[in-house]
């Protein structure tokens, strides 16, 4: 349910099936680039990690560095690329390469797959079915910001004559 509600918002998401169960990406944490024929070619997936997680050799070297020393979570980078005979796939932590997640995956059983609701040819990524419907919604809160005006115009209560005062109607 959650790849549909990105796919009708937005028009993209990034699936990761996995032995532990399928993982769902939003736009902001991956990167896709297409063939003109729609294929993907490389995909770049970026999430935030604790860094007890992270092996022995990642750790030492974020001791060491001055600028990963103070944070909790670490960016972890999943890089996909194809080429002619497979998917090569590993992971980067703190400009780093991790060794035990070097590997490949044949042409056929990737377990990522961007999917997009809207293809068009010769962009990486699709649209959603809310952007079909931009203009209308546009309109839509144009048309509800102003009857919220006229209702408040209409509730205003001016008191323009006192008639203990010395301002007389006929003067308005």
């Amino acid at each position: 349910s959650q790849m549909l509600r990105h796919l009708l918002v937005v028009g993209n998401a990034l699936v990761h099936d996995s032995p532990l169960g399928m993982r769902v990406y939003s736009l902001n944490h991956y990167v896709c680039r297409r063939d003109p024929s729609g294929n993907p070619l490389e995909i770049i997936a970026h999430e935030s990690i604790d860094r007890v997680v992270l092996p022995d050799a990642i750790r030492d070297h974020i001791g060491k560095d001055k600028q990963y020393q103070d944070k909790d979570s670490i960016d972890l980078y999943t890089w996909i690329k194809r080429t002619e005979k497979n998917w090569e796939i590993h992971q980067e932590a703190c400009d780093l390469r991790i060794p035990e997640t070097v590997g490949t995956y044949p042409l056929d059983k990737s377990p990522w797959n961007p999917v997009r609701f809207t293809r068009i040819d010769g962009e990486d990524y699709g649209r959603g079915y809310v952007e079909e419907y931009l203009g209308d919604l546009m309109a839509l809160e144009s048309l509800s910001q102003s009857l919220t005006e006229g209702a408040k115009a209409a509730a205003k209560l001016l008191f323009m004559v006192n008639p203990n005062g010395t301002t007389r109607a006929q003067d308005l």
